[in-house]
């Protein structure tokens, strides 16, 4: 069927202030709300003549940093049911909604993704993503998720489900030589120039002197890494993004999961998507859970630095196997006096671990048989040098918890070479 165009803008509600100014901000969504009728008359168009539109919401997706996009969820629905039909709405300037566009092309057709759609409005220089979630009814990320009420088991699922979808597409052919370090580049060179302050954390008079040598030894490894990590790699098609918040996951089916956000897509080291969704685990959400349960429960939980030290070396001896549960659980009856709920949240977070490197461990393995030379085949050692990059261009970010990132730099450093 054919809307009309009043009509269906009527439906069309933003909960979001684009602009404090009120003239500006109803130039802005007078802007935004043209490209959302073009989106809602295209889906109204492939509807039967019987359907009748009831509401088109959209309602911001909290994001961390400034990456210069506005981001919605958007529920479309239809009168009748009792359900809407769910996408993520994204608003950028062309050039970018062009470039990940492209980006999301790639990734729905190596089944990373469903359908991503663009829209421009040109004089405005104004597009906008839509990202259909159709495999994740009642969405929600998975950082909330694994905040909430969840069971540790439902995070485990999701998380399997989650990279089902990943290392899968591996582009031997590419003419393009790509090389170790500087595909990891982009996340060491942002621009909060995380290396440049650990750098200037080494010199001058401080009045902590640990810190300075653990900041003197992670800039070490950094450089080692630098010097000695920069051979060629075969490149595989990646998020570059795998962050808590950019995988959705059905509430009441955490085995339906969905990646959204393609900004960051690209070719480059198979370990990419692992260690980003490690570094979120370990230095975000490990955090902000304890923090949650201090607050509800009226009682300090926060870890101890030494318990958390005591924890990465845990992590660190074992490497890419890690240990059962069970294992893992006496291993804390060892770790001085904890609270059951701190044990309760280092399960969670430990449990999360051992999906990720087990599936990176699988794939690495088989990567590093496959393509690398004897002298590069150790697959520990290719997940060791991601992760502590990509935990260095975090390390400036403020979701991170600063002191176990340092700390973590420091243990990673170390085990990639003893790898």
């Amino acid at each position: 069927m054919t809307p009309d165009v009043q009509n269906v803008e009527s439906l069309i509600k933003f909960e979001y202030r684009f602009k404090e100014n009120l003239k500006q901000h109803h130039e802005d969504l007078a802007d935004r709300k043209h490209l959302m009728v073009e989106f809602t008359k295209r889906y109204l168009d492939d509807a039967p003549d019987e359907i009748e539109l009831d509401s088109v919401t959209l309602f911001p997706v909290e994001r961390a940093g400034k990456s210069g996009s506005e981001v919605f969820y958007l529920d479309v629905r239809i009168k009748n049911l009792d359900y809407p039909r769910r996408f993520i709405a994204k608003f950028q300037n062309i050039k970018n909604t062009k470039r990940e566009h492209a980006s999301a092309f790639k990734a729905s057709t190596a089944q990373m993704a469903t359908a991503v759609t663009k829209f421009e409005l040109l004089n405005k220089d104004l597009g906008m993503l839509i990202c259909d979630l159709a495999r994740v009814g009642n969405h929600i990320e998975f950082r909330n998720f694994f905040l909430s009420d969840a069971s540790t088991e439902s995070c485990e699922s999701a998380l399997v489900s989650a990279f089902k979808f990943i290392g899968k597409n591996p582009n031997p052919t590419d003419p393009e030589e790509y090389l170790f370090y500087s595909d990891y580049k982009r996340y060491v060179e942002r621009s909060a120039m995380p290396l440049e302050r650990l750098k200037a954390m080494r010199g001058g008079q401080v009045t902590n002197i640990g810190l300075q040598e653990v900041a003197q030894e992670i800039v070490k490894y950094h450089d080692d890494i630098l010097a000695k990590f920069n051979f060629k790699i075969v490149p595989y098609l990646v998020h570059g993004d795998l962050h808590a918040r950019n995988l959705m996951v059905n509430s009441e089916d955490p085995t339906r999961t969905e990646l959204i956000d393609f900004g960051w897509v690209n070719y480059g080291h198979p370990a990419k998507d692992f260690v980003l969704m490690e570094a979120t685990l370990k230095f975000m959400l490990l955090h902000e859970f304890l923090a949650g349960l201090t607050k509800k429960n009226k009682i300090s939980l926060h870890l101890s630095v030494a318990a958390y030290e005591r924890f990465e070396d845990f992590l660190c001896d074992h490497g890419l196997q890690l240990p059962e549960v069970e294992e893992f659980k006496r291993f804390l009856l060892n770790l001085g006096e904890l609270h059951e709920l701190q044990k309760d949240a280092l399960v969670r977070v430990y449990t999360c671990l051992r999906v990720v490197r087990n599936s990176a461990n699988e794939l690495l393995n088989q990567y590093c048989n496959e393509y690398m030379e004897n002298e590069h085949k150790s697959a520990e050692r290719h997940y060791f040098v991601s992760l502590f990059l990509v935990v260095l261009g975090l390390s400036s970010m403020s979701e991170m918890e600063p002191i176990w990132t340092l700390l973590g730099l420091q243990k990673m450093g170390a085990k990639i070479w003893s790898s």
